[in-house]
């Protein structure tokens, strides 16, 4: 199951990491202790590694890694799939 704590569609308003990770934490804890195989649906470094050490085992980054330079760093460290998208960035993402 893909999770995601931010809308991607065009025009939709940007959450901070904070907020993504407190929407997305819990709900991970709660499919993984059930068994459900989890990604996390992000562009953000810190709401991967946060998912992962809560039960995720796939990173889903629409961004395609341009958004956060730090995502192939957590992918690599934790060792799990990275699945790249391509995406219409939202306002202030690398380009």
């Amino acid at each position: 199951m893909d999770v995601g704590g931010e809308s991607t569609r065009p025009g939709a308003q940007r959450v901070d990491a904070d907020t993504e990770i407190a929407r997305v934490v819990p709900v991970i804890e709660r499919l993984a202790r059930a068994g459900v195989p989890l990604s996390i649906d992000t562009t953000r470094a810190a709401v991967s590694r946060a998912t992962l050490e809560a039960g995720a085992s796939v990173i889903n980054d629409v961004s395609g890694g341009l958004a956060d330079r730090g995502m192939a760093r957590v992918a690599a460290e934790v060792g799990c799939p990275w699945i790249l998208m391509h995406w219409r960035p939202h306002d202030g993402a690398r380009r």
